[in-house]
């Protein structure tokens, strides 16, 4: 499930520490303020009972802006989607990393992309088989080596000379273009999955590195993408492919990977304990 919020621009952090270091009263106030507000529009709207995936799209008019001055915003959206009961929480138990941040030209609103699964750019992914290609250029193979077989007629026409059959002896087939262009697809459509797939390892892993709160999060993420990795290369190809594309040492990613696997009972049990 998938929904998409569109809300006015909150303050942004400068807007923020302003409104604070002038009246700390009059900064609390405006933050209630925006929460209630974000809260009545979520009036009505599906709600989302366990964990999401969010995607914040900044359309800014001035994009002389800092970005990160804008995605500050984000606490005052969170908070009100909480009010509103759209999402239970937006601590790290219910918000899945990564939340993706985006910016575009525009009338200064945000957008909000909230989904019980994966997604990226406003679309649901599945974790087993990540389709990123919708973002980047059409690959268009080419196969010179490859020729159409030519009529005997068009020959003499072009060259003006006659042409002697040969008898008995058959000229084996050739292969098609069609056929031979949808073997390259497939190969190009396989290495540029173990692509993305290597990109999406190293980032959660160096995310992993860099915010110690969320790291479990990262390193599950990180193993999510291993074991998809692993399931498509032969396992003779495995090692050298990860030592080759990947920053994960080998047994790092076995921890990450075995993380990936128990996380969904690690979830269950962490519901049901006692607070």
């Amino acid at each position: 499930m998938l929904s998409k919020f569109v809300f006015p621009l909150p303050p942004t952090l400068n807007e923020i520490i302003g409104t604070a270091r002038s009246n700390v009263y009059a900064s609390a106030k405006e933050k209630r303020a925006w929460t209630n507000r974000i809260a009545v529009e979520c009036f009505g709207r599906k709600q989302f009972p366990d964990r999401v995936w969010v995607e914040f799209i900044w359309k800014i008019k001035n994009f002389r802006r800092d970005p990160d001055n804008i995605s500050a915003a984000a606490k005052f959206v969170m908070d009100g989607l909480v009010e509103g009961g759209i999402i239970q929480d937006d601590s790290l138990k219910f918000i899945m990393s990564p939340v993706l941040h985006w910016y575009e030209k525009g009338e200064d609103l945000v957008q909000i992309n909230i989904a019980d699964h994966p997604i990226w750019n406003g679309r649901i992914i599945a974790l087993e088989n990540p389709r990123f290609q919708e973002t980047k250029q059409q690959v268009i193979a080419v196969a010179p080596e490859v020729l159409l077989p030519v009529k005997s007629s068009e020959i003499a026409e072009k060259e003006e000379v006659s042409i002697t059959p040969i008898v008995g002896e058959r000229i084996p087939e050739m292969q098609t273009v069609t056929a031979v262009v949808e073997v390259l697809e497939e190969e190009i459509s396989y290495w540029g999955e173990l692509l993305e797939l290597a990109d999406l390892i190293n980032r959660e892993y160096e995310r992993s590195l860099t915010t110690p709160a969320a790291a479990m999060l990262h390193a599950r993420n990180a193993g999510e993408w291993l074991l998809r990795a692993q399931s498509l290369l032969p396992e003779s190809e495995w090692l050298a492919w990860l030592n080759a594309n990947c920053q994960v040492s080998e047994q790092s990613a076995k921890t990450y990977m075995a993380i990936a696997k128990s996380w969904l009972s690690v979830q269950k049990s962490s519901v049901h304990s006692p607070i």
